[in-house]
């Protein structure tokens, strides 16, 4: 088992953190920002995207590790398991 794990930090739903993350390319990068900019409870829709993209290769969590406080950027640890 191999557990892996990425900060990604975000403004206004946006990073390029997410391409180190080797399941994902540019396409999905773009998806990502779109999805932290216009939707709530962002660990959970994050997960979901994850764990579809890299569905039978890896499992994902995500845990919020810094919220907006008006400054538009957050943090978000991401932790990715593949057997």
């Amino acid at each position: 088992m191999k557990i892996d794990t990425y900060r990604i930090n975000t403004v206004m739903g946006k990073s390029d953190d997410w391409i180190q993350i080797p399941e994902l390319d540019s396409f999905d990068v773009e998806m990502l920002g779109e999805l932290g900019y216009k939707c709530r409870s962002l660990p959970t829709v994050f997960e979901i995207y994850l764990n579809c993209v890299a569905e039978g290769r890896a499992q994902f969590k995500v845990e919020q590790t810094k919220f907006d406080y008006g400054d538009f950027s957050e943090e978000f640890l991401v932790i990715r398991v593949e057997e």
